[in-house]
């Protein structure tokens, strides 16, 4: 067993982060000392490594805690998806450089690869938030196809992507038309997902119910019940 001293110099995290993760439930300790120190097995080293994986990705604690504790969580399947994410996150990164690099070098770039890393960038935040959840409910291929889809957009077609959303908050913010709501939606959604099907489109925003994240981002942006209305019109 490891003391939190002997945990914190093995990992790196340091004595205070190792004491909140045990306050909140996220890393407790196997046992105590009798002197009452906080006593670390084999088993919350390996937990800790997984949180680690996680927070390089900007995981949220919470979100973590959902995860490894979850009865379904696959250790290896965990490790490989650490390992697909970080990938994207060193390509946009290197990315980013590159577009630094090129500009700080007098370079003219055109208006493509401008946009190139910064989509790169989306394309990771939304691998750091949702890649968990996507990748089970959807599978590997159709992910990587939507991320192939959505960086092969133009700027012309990703900032069209972008217009159609604020015009769908707008309609939800209004409580409009819902057949208008659930064509604006779909329009929005095959700019990214390459293969569309009504029974798709239901089972997203379905799923949207199921995901606090989802209903914070609908409710925020055009008021509270907007996600709930947004579902109820696709699926009408």
């Amino acid at each position: 067993m490891l003391t939190i001293q002997a945990l914190a110099k093995l990992s790196g995290v340091s004595t205070r982060t190792l004491r909140y993760y045990d306050e909140i439930g996220l890393l407790t300790p196997s046992a105590y000392s009798e002197a009452g120190y906080r006593l670390y097995t084999q088993r919350e080293i390996d937990i800790l490594q997984h949180i680690l994986f996680y927070r390089a990705l900007d995981v949220r604690l919470e979100e973590i805690k959902q995860i490894i504790y979850n009865d379904k969580f696959n250790v290896q399947q965990a490790l490989q998806s650490h390992r697909t994410q970080l990938m994207h996150k060193q390509q946009q990164i290197q990315k980013l450089i590159k577009t630094l690099d090129t500009m700080l070098g007098g370079v003219n770039m055109s208006n493509t690869d401008k946009f190139e890393a910064f989509k790169s960038k989306k394309i990771k935040e939304n691998e750091a938030q949702y890649g968990q959840e996507i990748r089970a409910k959807y599978g590997e291929k159709a992910v990587a196809e939507a991320n192939q889809n959505f960086m092969g957009l133009s700027e012309e077609a990703y900032h069209k992507a972008q217009e159609i959303e604020q015009r769908l908050f707008l309609l939800l913010q209004q409580r409009g038309d819902q057949r208008s709501i659930a064509n604006l939606h779909k329009e929005w959604l095959c700019y990214f997902m390459p293969q569309y099907s009504e029974d798709l489109h239901k089972g997203i925003v379905t799923g949207y119910l199921a995901d606090d994240r989802f209903i914070k981002y609908y409710d925020t942006k055009a008021g509270e019940g907007a996600t709930q209305y947004l579902v109820e019109a696709v699926c009408q």
